[in-house]
Order: C-alpha cells, then sequence, then structure tokens
C-alpha cells in the first residue's frame, strides 16, 4: 500500500510528465519505464512483468520499444491502452446497446 507522501510524489511526477510534453507530438514522446508506471499509476514491477508476460491487469500489456538495453514507452501508446482499458471498464457486461428512435413494446 502506497502512503501518502508516496501518491503525492507520484502525482508530481506525473504532472512534471505532462507539463514537459504539452505541445510535443505524444507519439515522439519516449518516457523511461518508471515514468510510464507513474502516469498508468501501476508499480514498476508490475509494468516489467508486463513486458515479459505480453499481459497486463487482465487485457494486453501497453507496446514498448526496446532500443538494445534500453526500454521505453512511448506516451501516444500508453494513452491509447488507458483510453482502451477505461472504455472496457465502463461497459456493463451484459448491456444490450442503446437504439435510437421509439420501439414498440410487445
Amino acid at each position: 500500500m502506497t502512503t501518502t507522501s508516496e501518491a503525492e510524489a507520484r502525482k508530481a511526477r506525473r504532472e512534471a510528465i505532462i507539463n514537459a510534453a504539452y505541445g510535443i507530438e505524444p507519439s515522439l514522446i519516449l518516457l523511461r519505464p518508471s515514468e510510464a508506471a507513474d502516469i498508468l499509476s501501476v508499480s514498476l514491477s508490475l509494468l516489467a512483468n508486463a513486458r515479459s508476460t505480453g499481459r497486463m491487469l487482465g487485457r494486453p500489456a501497453p507496446p514498448y520499444l526496446q532500443l538494445d538495453t534500453t526500454v521505453r514507452y512511448r506516451l501516444s501508446d500508453l494513452t491509447e491502452w488507458l483510453e482502451t482499458a477505461l472504455k472496457d471498464a465502463t461497459r456493463t457486461p451484459g448491456a444490450q446497446p442503446v437504439t435510437q428512435g421509439a420501439q414498440a413494446h410487445a
């Protein structure tokens, strides 16, 4: 469990990354694993495990770049991964799609 000071430090790092990236194309921003973990609000070890298994939190892991021994994540890939995860999380299991217009009731 993270303490308040750890959570505050993680939040500050996330804000610093976002502020530094302002105005730069997200696909050009490469983040270190520790920064990616901060953006995704997961532990560094969970992210490392996801690289080896290809899965994270019950879904495909976010893509990463391997440059020799260096690992980097594109900000655009992390954003896309988060958006997909949020869409999946907000779906109600077994829900039917909403249709437009009046429907006849039997």
